[in-house]
């Protein structure tokens, strides 16, 4: 998959090889979040977490956008990721909580 091109025309802005791509996922896995700072395109800043179910299999992701310039990574990181990452785990919650009562 990784292999393909994107199919939403846009153009990375940065190449990646497959050993810095494995350890961008680790490092993202490990702290449970990912941060992006304009590298799909100009003037745009992410953060993401994932939506995870009863197993802790990833089954969505959730994330934040912002305009780089209004919003700064300090502010990206301190203010948006916490209420982010809460988010992110009321939702997994409730999936798993849903899925039980079937």
């Amino acid at each position: 998959m990784l292999d393909q091109p994107s199919r939403s025309g846009v153009v990375a802005r940065r190449e990646v090889d497959r050993a810095q791509l494995g350890r961008e996922l680790a490092d993202t896995r490990a702290k449970g979040w990912c941060m992006t700072d304009q590298d799909l395109a100009v003037g745009i800043r992410s953060v993401a977490a994932p939506l995870r179910d009863a197993t802790g299999r990833v089954v969505a992701a959730l994330n934040v956008n912002a305009h780089a310039g209004q919003t700064s990574v300090d502010r990206l990181l301190e203010h948006h990721l916490p209420r982010l990452l809460s988010t992110a785990s009321s939702i997994s919650e409730d999936y798993v909580r849903r899925n039980q009562l079937r």
